[in-house]
């Protein structure tokens, strides 16, 4: 394996990146994800997996144990440990890692969630209509930059990315002609 060989693969990888598509881009922020929130995956998983084995007890465990049937009572307990089960399970196996998908053919924002076998899933849609400003929040003690999408209303406000200043102003002059259509950025 030559030395090349390796500085590629250990290259670090850009902490946004731009991806065309047919129907537009996506961006991708390779900035970690809190601790919370990897603890909060972790704590639903052995939730999760504690539920099912309860469930699994209760169904095999009761008959063998008293000699009775699987009452009305014991049948809704199962399927409810399931059904809390199968949510805490699904957002275990959810990723951690958000991305966003400009659709250039639709005109839209989506909000979107990869899990770790690489599906998608939708948090949120937003329309271009909606958006009335794209802004870079400087944070000069640390030196990063945070690009956001705001609404007209107060209550839509998408962040884009985080990075150095200079890597987000390319970003945010082609999120500015794509989104609002500014005639100023060329």
């Amino acid at each position: 394996m030559s030395n090349d060989t390796i500085m590629a693969f250990c290259k670090p990888q850009p902490v946004v990146a731009v991806e065309d598509t047919y129907w537009g881009y996506l961006i991708r922020s390779h900035k970690g994800e809190s601790f919370g929130f990897i603890m909060l995956q972790s704590a639903s998983l052995v939730l999760g997996m504690v539920c099912l084995v309860m469930a699994l007890g209760v169904v095999t465990l009761t008959p063998l144990m008293f000699g009775v049937a699987l009452t009305p009572f014991r049948m809704a307990v199962v399927a409810l440990l399931g059904a809390v089960a199968a949510y805490l399970l699904w957002f275990a196996s959810r990723g951690t890692r958000t991305e966003i998908h400009i659709d250039t053919s639709i005109r839209e924002i989506h909000e979107v969630i990869r899990n770790r076998a690489g599906r998608p899933t939708i948090l949120g849609t937003h329309d271009f209509a909606k958006i009335t400003e794209i802004l870079i929040h400087r944070d000069d003690a640390n030196g990063t930059a945070l690009l956001v999408l705001q609404g007209n209303d107060t209550v839509l406000s998408i962040c884009i990315a985080m990075a150095s200043a200079p890597r987000l102003d390319a970003l945010h002059d082609r999120l500015a002609r794509d989104v609002i259509g500014d005639p100023r950025v060329t």
